[in-house]
């Protein structure tokens, strides 16, 4: 998701993918990961254990902090995006505090559509895409959060 605070793509991009590289921290069990490459809309990741794929789409968002709210992308530059394309089976937020450990909320894509279904405000970004999002109070996913279930260390079954 494109930041509030700088319009900025390239900045705004190597931001987000800094989290996508923390994303296999929230996942356990699987023998090899492959990180998304060029423009996919998607999804960011994807885990497979024994063959089988689990798709993940990785946001950072470093606005929770001030308004209690995921912002959930579903509209950018006039086109359906974000959780209205996406194709993973798990929506992962890491809601960024300013040099403290992110907040992680790891959510099945069906939960999150049904979710964003109960009538949330939305917002239009200021930035040059005008990104629309869904605003989720934190609360609302408080059930999803989840803790590191490994180490931040050198991922060598990774490729790009």
């Amino acid at each position: 998701m494109y930041s509030v605070r700088t319009n900025n793509f390239r900045k705004d991009l190597s931001f987000g993918k800094k989290f996508e590289r923390m994303a296999f921290q929230y996942f356990k069990g699987y023998d090899r990961v492959v990180y998304a490459t060029g423009k996919c809309k998607t999804h960011d990741v994807t885990f497979y254990t024994k063959g089988t794929p689990c798709r993940v789409e990785v946001k950072a968002d470093r606005w929770t902090q001030r308004t209690g709210n995921l912002a959930i992308e579903y509209n950018c530059s006039g086109k359906d995006s974000g959780i209205l394309v996406t194709k993973a089976d798990y929506w992962l937020h890491f809601c960024v505090n300013d040099g403290n450990k992110p907040t992680v909320y790891k959510i099945p894509i069906n939960d999150l559509k049904k979710i964003i279904t109960e009538g949330y405000r939305t917002h239009q970004l200021r930035n040059k895409t005008k990104a629309l999002v869904y605003l989720v109070p934190q609360e609302r996913v408080s059930e999803y959060e989840v803790r590191p279930t490994r180490e931040l260390i050198d991922d060598s079954n990774s490729t790009e």
